[in-house]
């Protein structure tokens, strides 16, 4: 189960097109997955993370998995559609995977990313 809605995604972000729709639920439906793997690899339970935490990685997820949060700051490449009332553009390609930065990897509790090393 997603931990966050097409409706969250919109509230943060923009408006998902109806022929996005399907999409972006699955990648929400991923990304919650991924993000207990991530919590179980760690020995967290996600049950113990806030829901707005949860909520807003898998936003935060989603919205790099398109594109739209390229740490580069570099524009990806983007295609346009219209209709009869509208326009609007979205990624060209679906690009990239999923991944914590530093500070959602805090919020979440789990582990460093650090390669440890002894002597």
């Amino acid at each position: 189960m997603a931990y966050a809605t097409i409706e969250d995604v919109e509230c943060s972000w923009r408006e998902v097109a109806a022929f996005e729709r399907e999409r972006f639920e699955q990648t929400l439906e991923d990304a919650a997955l991924w993000l207990d793997g991530q919590c179980e690899a760690s020995g967290v339970d996600p049950s113990g993370v806030q829901t707005e935490v949860l909520r807003m990685l898998s936003v935060n997820l989603v919205r790099r998995m398109v594109g739209e949060l390229d740490p580069t700051g570099s524009d990806p490449q983007r295609t346009t559609y219209t209709d009869q009332t509208s326009q609007w553009s979205v990624p060209a390609r679906v690009g990239g995977d999923f991944y914590l930065t530093k500070g959602e990897r805090v919020l979440l509790g789990v582990g460093r990313g650090r390669a440890g090393f002894s002597a």
